[in-house]
């Protein structure tokens, strides 16, 4: 944190370097016309995580947007697919789905942090990643905190935007309306059956 207080905001007039090219040589500004083939791990307690990797270079895990985490239509919205695809001209994108949500199983018994932390153990487990940067936002920042300070020897560099580091926090500030938003999002996302 120190080296980012350093370092930012940057003097006037300064200008903020590009990225590096990747490892690997190949010209940056990665393009996919082709979505990035789903594919699945299981967590140590049986929970199937949809996931997917692509680019080429170090590793970048995004964790995914809670409570509304869907791989198969997050290509659909052009901004976030032209965000993965600069990300993926440097680097080997990892995404997944968190438990509950999109394409990872949907019944579900718990969804704690220590549930979330399976789910990320599970994913880089699967693409045999040891060691990467992570990028957390909104309600994935807990997340990302709690697996940065349980493993720090399998986090390079931690981005967070817009997040806090409990939810208690969070709700503590929720107005009526907002819970209200709230509830029928997940209503939407898991109706009763």
């Amino acid at each position: 944190m120190r080296e980012i207080q350093q370092r930012w905001p940057p003097s006037a007039g300064a200008q903020i370097p590009p990225l590096p090219a990747p490892a690997n040589g190949k010209a940056t500004g990665y393009t996919s016309a082709v979505e990035p083939a789903v594919q699945y791990c299981t967590t140590t307690d049986g929970v199937s995580i949809g996931c997917y990797a692509t680019g080429d270079g170090p590793p970048l895990l995004i964790l995914p947007y809670l409570p509304m985490s869907h791989l198969g239509l997050e290509w659909q919205v052009p901004e976030i697919r032209d965000w993965i695809e600069w990300f993926a001209g440097h680097r080997r994108v990892i995404r997944y789905d968190a438990r509950g949500t999109g394409v990872s199983g949907r019944t579900v018994t718990g969804i704690s942090l220590d549930d979330h932390l399976a789910d990320v153990d599970a994913v880089l487990r699967k693409f045999s990643i040891e060691r990467c940067d992570v990028i957390a936002g909104s309600f994935a920042g807990p997340i990302a905190l709690a697996y940065a300070a349980r493993h720090p020897e399998s986090v390079s560099r931690l981005v967070l935007w817009t997040t806090h580091a409990r939810h208690s926090e969070v709700d503590e500030r929720v107005t009526p309306e907002m819970r209200g938003q709230r509830e029928a999002i997940e209503e939407a996302l898991h109706p009763a059956t």
